[in-house]
């Protein structure tokens, strides 16, 4: 069930992206966390609907997930909430090396 919901949520993120785009590119299991990609520029949607995208699947993670991060950058009020929900979720983080 939670497989389901996970893939629900992915195809409802991918379809809503017009910017930033946040996908699941390694589920959860009991040996590792789920990996999530941040790809893109950060907070070019209206009305914060990345954070609640983001919201809505660090939510459903029973484990800290690992957020990658791939932008060259946005909205810094944006990235602040979504740092501090990844704070609040205790999920690590990577960055994409420089282009």
């Amino acid at each position: 069930m939670k497989r389901l919901l996970l893939i629900v949520a992915a195809l409802f993120l991918a379809r809503q992206a017009q910017a930033a785009d946040l996908s699941v590119v390694d589920y959860e299991s009991e040996d590792h966390p789920a990996h999530i990609l941040i790809k893109g520029p950060i907070g070019d949607k209206p009305n914060k609907l990345v954070v609640n995208q983001f919201e809505a699947l660090a939510g459903i993670q029973k484990k800290p997930a690992i957020v990658f991060l791939d932008s060259l950058g946005g909205r810094a009020m944006i990235a602040i909430q979504i740092g501090l929900l990844i704070q609040k979720y205790g999920f690590s983080t990577a960055v994409a090396p420089a282009r």
